[in-house]
């Protein structure tokens, strides 16, 4: 398997810092959603899942509270659960960058590369400087031996 060459590697602190202040973390959200991840951050599972279920409640057509939901069934183990959810986000809101990047890392997960890719491409097209897309795109790409094509999206963190 092609390695990267050590000239092309990018340091892990400045990679780090780039997916940091690349992640959005600025843009205001609602109260509830903002709970909602932090359950699942704090492994909380089954209180983001009645949480997701409850904005649901309130809102059917409510495409954050589905992203929630797969991302609380993602933390769980499970995948398949997370793409129903994730593919509903985007039913309803098919410009949605963060459910087409978690969705593809849920076809990550599911070991279905080119849909995974598709998905990351997908959340790229929608927000060019979405660092953590370029990012898993890159482990994608190096993953599959593709090294040029990771280095492009590596430095593409850096860069954004």
């Amino acid at each position: 398997m092609k390695q990267l060459r050590p000239e092309r590697v990018v340091p892990v602190f400045v990679l780090l810092a780039a997916l940091v202040l690349g992640t959005g973390c600025s843009k205001k959200i609602d109260p509830r959603l903002q709970e909602g991840y932090d359950l699942v951050v704090a492994n909380k599972i089954d209180e983001a899942v009645a949480l997701a279920n409850a904005l649901l409640a309130d809102d059917p057509k409510n495409a954050k509270a589905r992203n929630l939901l797969g991302l609380a069934l993602y933390k769980s183990g499970d995948a398949e659960g997370s793409v129903r959810e994730y593919r509903q986000a985007l039913d309803l809101d098919p410009n949605y960058a963060e459910a087409h990047f978690n969705l593809g890392n849920s076809f990550k997960l599911l070991e279905r590369p080119a849909d995974a890719e598709k998905e990351f491409l997908e959340s790229i097209r929608l927000q060019k400087k979405f660092v953590l897309a370029h990012y898993n795109l890159g482990v994608l790409y190096q993953d599959s031996g593709r090294i040029d094509q990771a280095v492009s999206e590596y430095e593409r963190c850096i860069e954004y």
